[in-house]
């Protein structure tokens, strides 16, 4: 099988050969025979490159942004937090919606310039969808009902978003900002508190929430 298209070959340089030589073909003759088959090629070539133009109907515009790494980064003692909330009865958690025992805590940022100051906004995971709280994964012992449950400290106790959905911007009073030619490092202030999602049983409580540094 693997001689078949030397064979080709040769016979096809042999006939090609042939035809411009002997008395029937001057050199006029063969030079004609070349060019009308480069013309030929030529044709081709175009009939395949010109492919026809279709007017279109209409356009699509697609808009994006790539945002930086950031400069800011997480101080020392608000990379891994653990947030102790105080025993308290199930009395106090009987219903649902009911809260108890707010208990504060603070992410603070550094070395954050003065334009990442101000546009830092923290991202909480780690909660189920469309959920205002964080379900207890306690191992053993396990209280059930109750889950935890993080709010602004501004007085609003708005809870935090903690399904990764949307970021929290709200920063500490005076801090993420310029003043006097001087970056004050951003501050999230919080409170976590307990949340009842039914009447709770007595056991143990355990959430965990991760969170990252945005910028918009």
């Amino acid at each position: 099988m693997q001689k078949t298209p030397k064979k080709l070959t040769a016979l096809f340089h042999q006939k090609s050969t042939a035809s411009c030589s002997g008395s029937n073909y001057s050199g006029s003759k063969c030079f004609r025979l070349h060019r009308l088959a480069l013309l030929a090629c030529v044709a081709l070539l175009d009939c395949i490159v010109a492919l026809p133009a279709y007017a279109a109907d209409g356009k699509v515009t697609f808009q994006g942004e790539i945002l930086s790494d950031g400069t800011c980064k997480i101080e020392t003692d608000s990379q891994n937090l653990t947030v102790i909330l105080p025993t308290v009865g199930k009395a106090n958690l009987r219903l649902v919606g009911q809260t108890a025992a707010p208990v504060p805590f603070s992410i603070k940022l550094k070395d954050c310039n003065t334009g990442d100051a101000i546009k830092a906004n923290l991202l909480f995971s780690g909660g189920e969808t469309r959920k205002p709280y964080l379900s207890n994964k306690a191992d053993r012992g396990k209280a059930t009902n109750v889950g935890i449950q993080i709010v602004k400290a501004d007085g609003s106790e708005t809870p935090i978003i903690v399904d990764g959905s949307q970021a929290n911007s709200k920063k500490a009073p005076d801090t993420g900002k310029e003043q006097n030619g001087k970056v004050i490092q951003p501050r999230f202030d919080y409170f976590a508190r307990y949340y009842a999602i039914g009447p709770a049983t007595a056991g143990n409580v355990e959430a965990t929430a991760t969170f990252q540094v945005q910028y918009n």
